[in-house]
């Protein structure tokens, strides 16, 4: 198939009586299958999605176990997280009835199955996967703050754009060489407040508008790399251009700098300029 969509029966739960809705005694591993079995579905280059949530056992990184469902697919994965709830919330949230008595015998029987399975929290989220069976598949997990909101298509292609670019690129010294701009969507969004008169910037934070909320907060060093990265510089340059203007000695922003760079580059806030 050149696209794969899958919205399945994904809420973590005992019951099998809503079929849309229940994993039953399978639990979370209707979600492990569907994804574990896409690699032989895809078409190379193309992408499914999936909407999932996940048990989390004590102490267990979230992305942990939606990590291991993409091993020996085939795929590039791309991991998001929307929320996690514990074990006693998300059983209300899904047993919740007009009727006290079921309500409470049910939310006992979800939370009784939940100590069974040693499950304390749980996680809703999607996976996008991309078939590529040239070199070896990467995976990343990044929380999703929000829905999203409208057609996210150029949004996730931008973001396995730049996480491609990045491996190809390897080490820093490759990154120094590139020459970086903002992407079309981004957003700056500055709080200022008057103190006597004088404009002051409180906060700061960068986000995209077409399609996935990905936000973040943005110190002066963070925005002075945005803004520097125009489609003309090498990023060693800009690196240098940044240690002037702050004042510090050439080579001390190197390290801090290509760290948010990087990170900006797989949100897909900034991109290649060759693109």
């Amino acid at each position: 198939f050149d696209l794969v969509v899958s919205h399945p029966p994904y809420v973590v739960s005992p019951e099998s009586w809503l079929p849309f809705r229940d994993g039953g005694g399978a639990g979370d591993g209707i979600c492990a299958r569907i994804v574990a079995g896409l690699g032989s579905h895809l078409a190379e280059g193309v992408f499914a999605t999936v909407l999932a949530n996940w048990a989390l056992r004590e102490g267990e990184p979230w992305s942990d176990r939606s990590r291991r469902w993409v091993e020996g697919t085939g795929c590039d994965a791309w991991i998001l997280r929307s929320e996690t709830q514990d074990a006693l919330t998300y059983a209300a949230v899904w047993t919740r009835g007009p009727e006290a008595a079921g309500y409470v015998d049910a939310l006992e029987r979800w939370t009784a199955h939940y100590e069974a399975l040693g499950i304390r929290s749980l996680v809703m989220g999607a996976l996008v996967l991309r078939k590529r069976t040239a070199g070896p598949s990467w995976v990343r997990a990044d929380e999703l703050p929000a829905p999203p909101d409208r057609d996210s298509s150029a949004a996730l292609l931008r973001v396995f754009a730049g996480e491609d670019r990045l491996r190809a690129l390897g080490g820093d010294a490759a990154l120094l060489e590139e020459v970086l701009r903002a992407a079309e969507p981004l957003r700056l969004r500055q709080t200022v407040a008057f103190r006597d008169g004088v404009p002051e910037v409180q906060e700061a934070e960068l986000s995209l508008v077409d399609g996935l909320p990905l936000r973040g907060g943005a110190d002066a060093g963070t925005i002075r790399l945005v803004q520097l990265c125009d489609g003309r510089r090498r990023l060693r340059q800009v690196v240098a251009v940044s240690s002037c203007l702050a004042g510090t000695v050439a080579g001390y922003l190197t390290g801090p700098t290509l760290a948010v760079a990087r990170r900006l580059v797989a949100l897909g806030f900034l991109e290649p300029a060759d693109r």
